[in-house]
């Protein structure tokens, strides 16, 4: 087990004045039990290659008689590459941080928390073209505490499954921006109880599965994409600006679904739900093929 603590200053001091555990120089590292970043810590990848296959925290409880901070971890170049097999919590009982940019992939089987306990919210960025954060498994944000990921500049986030909580947040922003997913979005199960955000040109695809909609869904700008297999809205839907949410099969509407200059496309099966739809000047709801009805109200 490796505990990155406050104190600990490797040669050339932390980042941002903290305490830190810099890998350089394509160096590599290996850990073979757990990695502990505690509050304060910056775990900072510099061209070499992680390797960790025990439980990950970052952000556990800072050590005895150290002021409580942040604890990051950061990949941060082209070529970069972590990969973690054990689970991962990004903010456990102090708030925890995890950027991946500028081109650097982690990848694995772990499962991914982010935000595990009110006092440790947690939030991962994934910026940057190749910047790439995958996993075999799940990825939950928000699990007791705060979760927010935020993917742009053409980075990507993959994984079988995701769940989104309430009062967390998912935002992807930017034209070649995108999550991919093989299941669906769940969470007790398939649901998203927060908030996500497609926007800028971004996409979201669920490959198999439900998305669940008990939060607020927001697809907009030109060429944003929501691509589903089904989609059950109980929360809250607006598609605007050009932006298309793509149904496979079902589209089951039992809360509010705003269409303003977008587009949801139904390939099979039917729309149907009790709740209440607005389409406004520009908006469209297409079924394709024209053989399946739409049914809206009660």
């Amino acid at each position: 087990m490796l505990t990155v603590p406050r104190a600990h200053r490797p040669s050339g001091g932390g980042t941002g004045g903290t305490g830190g555990f810099i890998i350089t120089g394509g160096a590599d590292f290996n850990d073979e039990g757990d990695f502990t970043a505690v509050a304060g810590s910056t775990v900072v990848a510099s061209g070499g290659a992680i390797t960790v296959n025990g439980k990950t925290i970052i952000g556990a409880a800072a050590l005895p008689g150290s002021t409580p901070a942040i604890a990051r971890a950061i990949f941060q170049n082209k070529g970069e590459k972590a990969t973690f097999t054990g689970p991962v919590i990004v903010g456990d009982k102090a708030t925890g941080m995890v950027t991946i940019a500028n081109g650097a992939i982690v990848d694995g089987t772990a499962t991914w928390t982010f935000g595990d306990s009110k006092n440790g919210p947690g939030t991962v960025t994934v910026t940057g073209s190749g910047s790439t954060l995958s996993t075999t498994t799940s990825i939950t944000v928000g699990s007791g505490g705060k979760g927010t990921l935020e993917v742009s500049g053409q980075g990507k986030v993959t994984a079988e499954t995701m769940s989104v909580a309430a009062g967390s947040s998912v935002t992807v922003d930017g034209r070649g921006t995108g999550i991919d997913l093989s299941g669906g979005i769940s969470a007790n199960p398939n649901e998203v109880n927060g908030s996500l955000s497609v926007t800028g040109g971004a996409a979201v695809s669920v490959l198999d599965g439900t998305v669940i909609d008990y939060g607020t869904i927001t697809v907009s700008g030109k060429a944003s994409a929501l691509r589903v297999h089904d989609l059950h809205v109980n929360g809250s839907l607006t598609v605007s600006g050009g932006a298309e949410v793509g149904v496979s099969d079902e589209l089951d509407v039992h809360a509010n679904l705003k269409l303003t200059g977008g587009t949801i496309a139904v390939g099979a099966g039917p729309a149907a739900g009790p709740g209440f739809v607005s389409v406004s000047k520009g908006g469209v709801l297409r079924l394709d093929p024209v053989s399946y009805q739409a049914r809206l109200g009660p």
